[in-house]
């Protein structure tokens, strides 16, 4: 496969979008951490579901491909990751676009171990593998790879080390950020304007309420542009949003503008991660507990009110954490209501309807009555 030299410029990329604010810091970080020589790099980008991870990576890679002839990398190629067929898929359209007469004549699987063989021996390339659900799914093709760059995409942050990747691990945006992420969607004629040196100070009447709502949004990437796409279809105010988002949360959250991806609401996103800890019981109930904390440390003896084994508690915080849901040390979160924000989003996803408040009630007894012994006057009948 030395022999096969890949076409000029040759670029699968998702469409660029105009929409991308901020991340300066964390593209010169990917940059530093890729641009290495001799052996494959392989940096992880992980974090919480809707907080930009693949746009970051296409951000990126797009960076690279339109960079100068001196710097391009080639191929920039991109595999949507999350399952081995889809990775199979991806790594066979590599082969076919290095070599389309073979698309007649060979099977699926062999395209894709001719693609991997392509990528072992040569340098100068950008791969990126997109939500990767288990490091393990693409341990095999990458042990194989000597040199180039893959860059993968994951909501989990644990597992990674088998493969000597760096992590990075991609936060919330900023306040300014997610105002004006909101701008370019909600009010794109605004945008260029709507950012004031002060966030929240001299927005538009059709910005008004901009940073309470980004606020109430936890900063989150996914939920900022739904929420935009939401206002901007229907020509509502920020304020007006945020109304309607604190009168029904689990209907907003899972509400799609006409034209965006019903599937990648925040809702359903979120829904999504916690059926992947599906076998993980605790799980949901330690989530509960915590969201009435926010970011605050906690000591885990409190945890000990949820009637279990402190070893399952222990690995339901150890499973959260992997996914990005909650964070074991201090710092990931810009503030604390991002946290609480982030932790509440989960919480509606577990109960969309409403309809299991009524058994949720039965199981916030004991813990209550743990955060009132440490909390004293903290909780009212008003905050239940």
């Amino acid at each position: 496969m030395s022999g096969v030299a890949a076409p000029l410029r040759l670029v699968n990329l998702p469409r660029r979008r105009r929409t991308f604010v901020g991340r300066g810091d964390e593209l010169a970080e990917l940059e530093a951490a890729l641009r290495g020589g001799g052996e494959v790099v392989v940096v992880a980008v992980h974090g919480l579901g809707g907080v930009g991870k693949s746009t970051l990576a296409a951000h990126y890679a797009l960076m690279q491909a339109t960079s100068r002839d001196d710097e391009r990398l080639n191929p920039v190629w991109w595999i949507t990751a999350d399952s081995g067929p889809a990775l199979e898929a991806g790594l066979a359209g590599l082969a076919v676009a290095l070599q389309p007469e073979l698309a007649t004549v060979m099977p699926l699987e062999a395209l894709a171990a001719r693609a991997t063989a392509w990528l072992a021996a040569h340098e100068g390339w950008l791969l990126v593998l997109d939500n990767v659900v288990e490091a393990a799914d693409v341990r095999p093709m990458l042990e194989r790879t000597l040199t180039g760059q893959v860059l993968v995409t994951s909501r989990l942050s644990e597992g990674w080390h088998g493969l000597d990747a760096r992590l990075l691990q991609l936060k919330v945006l900023d306040e300014p950020e997610a105002i004006e992420l909101l701008a370019r969607i909600a009010a794109p004629p605004l945008a260029a304007d709507a950012v004031p040196a002060q966030a929240g100070q001299g927005l538009t009447e059709d910005l008004d309420g901009a940073a309470a709502l980004v606020r109430e949004l936890g900063f989150l990437p996914l939920a900022v542009e739904q929420a935009g796409a939401y206002q901007h279809q229907t020509r509502l105010t920020p304020h007006a949003y945020l109304g309607l988002l604190k009168h029904q949360p689990a209907v907003m959250y899972d509400r799609a503008a006409r034209g965006a991806n019903a599937e990648r609401t925040i809702a359903r996103i979120w829904r999504l991660t916690l059926d992947r800890l599906a076998d993980v019981p605790l799980a949901g109930p330690v989530l509960r507990v915590l969201a009435w904390y926010g970011a605050e440390p906690l000591p885990r003896t409190l945890l000990e009110s949820l009637n279990a084994g402190m070893a399952e508690v222990q690995h339901a915080l150890g499973e959260l954490a992997a996914y990005n849901m909650i964070t074991l040390n201090r710092g990931h979160f810009p503030n604390e209501t991002a946290a609480l924000k982030c932790v509440f989003m989960a919480l509606m996803s577990l109960d969309p309807t409403g309809q299991g408040r009524k058994r949720w009630t039965m199981r916030w007894k004991a813990p209550l009555n743990a955060f009132q012994i440490a909390f004293e006057g903290r909780l009212t009948p008003a905050n239940f």
